[in-house]
């Protein structure tokens, strides 16, 4: 199912089964390649989710999202305020939808995971590559998501922040 979607894309409609839809303008059936929440990397059938944030509110960008391909928009506020003409799903929290979007997207990968969380001032890179070695060591197959990078297998991701957003997690 994942591969399909990497592939293929998914229809709008069976995305947003998981959340919780106050409500829809437009064709549900269009067919989503990726969510981003960053109008600035949008492609042309992109999921485009406004999210307020601490210096931007994401909302502002509907408009430039849609001329850059956006093929739906989800947002926390109301359809009103927004003309663009592809479909645009309004939801209560837009950051929590991120996350639920991508989880549905990729297949809801943490039911398939366990995920063991390392807090505290100090020494958390060193403790999660220590129980990197030990779960190799194992036979398991460990991932990383830390200050330094999020890496799994052979795939490797520098991080800007220390918490990356939901799509990378999910991916």
């Amino acid at each position: 199912m994942v591969e399909s979607r990497i592939q293929n894309g998914a229809p709008l409609k069976e995305l947003i089964e998981a959340l919780e839809v106050l409500e829809m303008r437009g064709d549900a059936a269009v067919t989503i390649r990726r969510i981003v929440s960053d109008s600035r990397s949008i492609q042309p059938g992109d999921l485009f989710v406004a999210v307020g944030g601490y210096q931007n509110d994401g909302h502002r960008f509907v408009d430039q999202a849609v001329s850059g391909g956006a093929a739906a928009v989800v947002v926390s506020r109301e359809i009103s305020e927004f003309s663009c003409s592809c479909p645009i799903v309004r939801v209560g929290n837009s950051r929590s939808a991120l996350a639920w979007l991508n989880a549905a997207f990729w297949g809801y990968p943490s039911r398939f995971a366990r995920l063991i969380g390392v807090t505290g001032t100090n020494g958390k890179t060193t403790l999660t590559y220590m129980l990197e070695s030990i779960l190799v060591s194992a036979g398991m197959l460990p991932g990383i998501v830390g200050t330094i990078q999020a890496r799994f297998l052979d795939q490797r991701h520098a991080l800007t922040h220390t918490t990356p957003e939901a799509g990378l997690l999910h991916e």
